[in-house]
């Protein structure tokens, strides 16, 4: 039977208004389409169906009885379409996370939930890097998770009208700054998408770096840059009275000022956006996830070792072998 689940209907005689539809009435929390909704916070215990299924996928097999290659394939395929849905949606709890790592921290090294820092071959942070990168190409759930939540942000750039835009993403700072600061490219037409403070439109920067003095006692810090041109709104915005008001905060003002006289705005054309990381210029998860491990040290490992016509066993061995715990920090 289908349900109906009301929302900001005071005064409403919801029982009256469904009397002839099949349907009852229910009310927040629920589940839709597998996933929790609620009208506030998500809770940890919310996503405990996440932590459970892929516990669930692992614990069918005896890990005592595989060896580490074997274990290693089981715990990459753990995070299956479930985890992804599931991440792809909601921005979990960095407890949940850290709750579905260490599962597969445990069944990796030891095959049980019993283990001890003596027991894990490699530090978990080195583990779950890239093959190139010299770890054993598992999914670091933290940026895995990021880099599905982050296509959100590109779709709301899209000129189709959609019923969520406008409503809240289930991103947070660091997303927002990664996609704004590193991840693209804006063209400025409209200026009805671009935020004047957290958007890289002066030449791949945002004006919260030129400016951050500035930004900090501005009111309004998602103001779009339409609406802040407009009257020059954006410099109302700034308390001048500010108690921490100094000097500095003037030099910013004017090196930020300089910036904003020059732009003109086009009232014809959309505000365009293009990704970094992909030759397209189009969004991509893969891509994202990878993003966030440039700076980190590059290896042969992958040809030299995954690709090499050897027993995966082996290549497990040497792989270890090429990374000694002792160089490490912990499990």
């Amino acid at each position: 039977m289908s349900t109906v689940v009301p929302i900001c209907c005071g005064g409403l005689d919801i029982s009256d208004i469904i009397a002839d539809l099949p349907a009852r009435k229910t009310h927040f929390p629920i589940k839709y389409l597998g996933l929790p909704l609620t009208m506030g916070w998500l809770r940890r215990v919310d996503f405990q169906t996440l932590v459970d299924k892929t516990a669930a996928k692992l614990n069918r097999w005896n890990g005592r009885n595989l060896n580490y290659a074997g274990r290693l394939t089981l715990v990459k395929s753990a995070l299956t379409s479930q985890a992804i849905y599931f991440l792809s949606a909601l921005r979990a709890p960095k407890a949940i996370l850290k709750d579905i790592d260490a599962k597969l921290k445990r069944f990796l090294w030891v095959g049980t939930d019993e283990l001890t820092g003596s027991k894990c071959k490699v530090n978990w942070v080195r583990a779950v890097r890239s093959k190139k990168n010299g770890g054993l190409g598992t999914l670091p759930l933290v940026r895995f998770a990021r880099a599905l939540r982050l296509k959100w942000l590109w779709r709301a750039w899209s000129p189709e009208d959609k019923p969520w835009i406008g409503t809240e993403l289930p991103c947070n700072n660091i997303d927002l700054l990664l996609f704004a600061d590193d991840g693209t490219t804006m063209t400025i037409g409209k200026g009805k998408k671009i935020g004047l403070w957290n958007c890289a439109w002066v030449q791949g920067r945002s004006p919260r770096d030129i400016a951050p003095s500035i930004f900090k006692i501005s009111r309004r810090k998602d103001i779009m840059l339409d609406e802040a041109l407009t009257n020059n709104t954006w410099i109302s915005d700034i308390v001048l009275q500010h108690p921490s008001f100094s000097a500095n905060h003037f030099v910013e003002f004017i090196q930020l000022w300089t910036v904003v006289q020059q732009v003109q705005l086009r009232q014809d054309v959309h505000d365009e956006i293009t990704w970094k990381f992909t030759e397209s210029k189009q969004y991509s998860a893969s891509s994202t996830y990878h993003a966030q491990f440039l700076g980190a040290i590059a290896t042969n490992f992958n040809e030299l070792i995954w690709s090499a016509w050897v027993p995966p066993r082996c290549k497990l061995i040497i792989q270890l072998a090429c990374n000694p715990k002792q160089d490490l920090d912990g499990g």
